[in-house]
Parts: C-alpha cells; structure tokens; sequence
C-alpha cells in the first residue's frame, strides 16, 4: 500500500482543465438558477411598484378630500344661515297676509318684527 502516486505533467494538466470545467460549470448553473428566481420575482416587483405608487396617489386625493370636506362645511354652514333668513322672512310674509286678511294680528306682526331684527343683527 505504500506505492507512490506519480502523476505525468499531462496528466496534471488533465486534471486542472477538469476542475476549471467543473468550476465554470457550476458557475453557470448558478448564473441559470439566479436568473430564474429573478424571473420568478419579476411580476412581484413590478407588483409591489404599482400598488406603491397607488398609496401616494390615494394620499394625494385623501388630502384633495379633506379641503373640499372644509369646503362643503363652509359652504353648509352658508346656507343654513340663508335658510334660517328665508324662515324668518316667510313668517314675516304670512304675518304680514294674515294682518291684512283681517286687520288683526298686531301681536304677530310685533312677534316676527322682533325675531327679523334680531336676525338682521346678528347678520
């Protein structure tokens, strides 16, 4: 069992060709497995991107709606105020109709004289 191992220059030559082709090989098959995981991947990325950008563009008309939420308040709170006007001014007209139907209703008239002044006031 203690022969030498000899080895021919053509032989070690053989040997190292073998290992770098084994080398490049492997190489390869990972370059291969590398680029089909990537493909793999590819849809998920190109997934993730778009639902990215759809999150700042929601954010951007989330705030869009908060500025015409205050609006539509403001614009609420205006016509409440023109409906309560509108209120006192048809109480005026229908004491006004009734005084002149028959000559009475000075009480109501006083009445609704008072709640239009007031109105106006505060206006």
């Amino acid at each position: 069992m203690n022969t030498p191992i000899e080895l021919s220059p053509m032989e070690i030559a053989g040997l190292f060709l073998a290992f770098c082709g084994a080398v490049a090989a492997i190489g390869k098959a990972v370059e291969y497995i590398a680029k089909l995981i990537s493909a793999a991947k590819k849809p998920e990325v190109k997934q993730n991107d778009r639902i990215t950008d759809l999150e700042k563009r929601l954010s951007a008309v989330e705030g869009t709606l908060k500025d015409h939420d205050r609006f539509f308040e403001n614009d609420k709170d205006k016509l409440d105020g023109l409906m309560d006007g509108m209120r006192i001014l048809q109480l005026a007209s229908l004491a006004t109709i009734s005084h002149a139907i028959n000559g009475n209703d000075i009480d109501k008239l006083r009445e609704v004289e008072h709640e239009l002044q007031s109105y106006l006031a505060k206006k």
